[in-house]
C-alpha cells in the first residue's frame, strides 16, 4: 500500500527548500574566509526569531477540523496510543544538528506546516555530513498538545515546538533552525542558473524533459521536488529533495567568491533562523575546515524502511513509526 495523504496545500511539500542547506553551509565557507566584519554585516540581513506564537485552544480545534482527509477504501479508524515517554537524547561528540524547514504557508497564514524537515548533522571529527529527512506524516506525540502529524508541530508552535517534538520522539537535540518557503527555493535555483539532476524516464515524462541529466530552472526544480505520483510517494520525494541538496552544494562550492557574494545578498533576507549571529559564527568556524576539504555525505530517512506501518487515525492517513527501532538507527548513525 502506498501512502498518498492529502494532495492539497501540503502536497506542495516538495517546495521544501532544500537549498537551505546550501545557503546555510556556504555562508560558513565564504563569509568566514572574507572577514569578521563583513560576515556580521551579511548575517545581519537574515531574519531572526526569538519568540514564536503558539496556537490557542480555539485555533487548535479549528486546525483539527480543517485537516480531515478523505479516507481510503478499506482504511479502518484506529485508536492509537503512543508511548508518551521521551527518548534518551542521542549523545554524539563533535556533531552539530541544524534542522532545515521548508514551510508550507497558505494564503492568510502567518506560519504554515513544516512539510519538509531535513536534519543536517555535521560530524566535524569524522568529516561527515548526515542528511536525514523526517517524513511529514509521521504520527508522533507533540508535547503539550496531542498526538498528530509531525508537520503540525511547526504550525502550532514554530521552531521551538518542532524541536521539542523531535527531541521527545527521536532523542535529537537540535542546535539551530533555518526556515525558508516556496518562493525562496525557486529564487535560489534561478540565481544559481539552475541545477543538474539525473532524471529517470518517468520523472522526465512528468516534467516534459528528456531522460538523463537535465539542468532544471527554479520552477522545474520545484516541480521535481514536488513529485509524489512516481515511485513510493513521499519517500521518493524526500530522496529527490536530498538529490537537490547535493546538486546545490556542489554547484556553490565551484562558484567564484564574487558570484557567491551576490547570491548571499539575495537569499539571506529570505531566510529565517532562531540562532544568534555569534552561534552561526561559532558553527561556521567549526564547519569551515570540513567543507573546505570536502566531506562524505550520508543520507537517511525517518521512518526507516520496515520500521513503520500505515494507519488511519484522527481522520488522517499517517505513518506510525516503531519509535524505538528508529531511535536505534539514529543513535547508530549519529553517535
Amino acid at each position: 500500500m502506498k501512502h498518498t495523504g492529502r494532495s492539497g496545500g501540503s502536497g506542495s511539500a516538495g517546495r521544501k527548500v532544500l537549498n537551505v542547506l546550501l545557503a546555510f553551509l556556504l555562508i560558513f565557507l565564504i563569509l568566514v574566509l572574507i572577514g569578521m566584519g563583513y560576515t556580521l554585516r551579511m548575517l545581519g540581513k537574515m531574519n531572526y526569531v526569538t519568540q514564536e506564537a503558539t496556537i490557542s485552544p480555539e485555533e487548535l480545534e479549528k486546525y483539527l477540523a480543517e485537516n480531515i482527509e478523505t479516507r481510503h477504501p478499506g482504511a479502518a479508524e484506529e485508536e492509537i496510543i503512543l508511548d508518551a515517554v521521551p527518548g534518551d537524547v542521542i549523545e554524539g561528540e563533535n556533531i552539530i544538528h541544524i534542522l532545515l524547514i521548508g514551510e508550507d504557508a497558505r494564503p492568510g497564514e502567518s506560519r504554515g506546516r513544516s512539510d519538509a524537515m531535513i536534519l543536517c548533522s555535521i560530524n566535524t571529527a569524522e568529516k561527515k555530513l548526515i542528511v536525514t529527512s523526517f517524513m511529514r506524516d509521521l504520527y508522533v506525540t507533540i508535547p503539550g498538545y496531542t498526538d498528530h502529524k509531525l508537520n503540525s508541530a511547526y504550525a502550532w508552535g514554530g521552531m521551538k515546538l518542532l524541536n521539542e517534538t523531535i527531541r521527545f520522539n527521536f532523542g535529537i537535540e537540535i542546535d539551530g533552525n533555518v526556515a525558508v518557503n516556496f518562493e525562496t527555493f525557486q529564487k535560489v535555483i534561478s540565481l544559481l542558473g539552475g541545477v543538474e539532476i539525473d532524471l529517470t524516464a518517468e520523472e522526465a515524462r512528468y516534467l516534459g524533459c528528456t531522460e538523463g541529466v537535465n539542468r532544471l530552472n527554479g520552477s522545474t526544480a520545484l516541480a521535481y521536488a514536488r513529485i509524489r505520483s512516481i515511485g513510493e510517494g513521499d519517500f521518493d520525494r524526500t530522496d529527490r529533495q536530498r538529490k537537490v541538496i547535493g546538486a546545490l552544494l556542489e554547484k556553490c562550492k565551484a562558484m567564484p567568491i564574487g558570484q557567491l557574494h551576490g547570491l548571499l545578498e539575495e537569499i539571506l533576507p529570505l531566510m529565517v533562523t532562531n540562532m544568534e549571529e555569534t552561534e552561526i559564527l561559532q558553527y561556521g568556524l567549526e564547519v569551515l575546515p570540513l567543507l573546505a576539504s570536502g566531506c562524505e555525505m550520508e543520507k537517511l530517512c525517518i521512518p526507516a524502511e520496515g520500521k513503520y506501518r500505515y494507519a488511519w487515525a484522527k481522520d488522517m492517513s499517517v505513518l506510525l513509526p516503531d519509535l524505538e527501532k528508529n531511535r536505534e538507527i539514529l543513535r547508530r548513525v549519529l553517535s
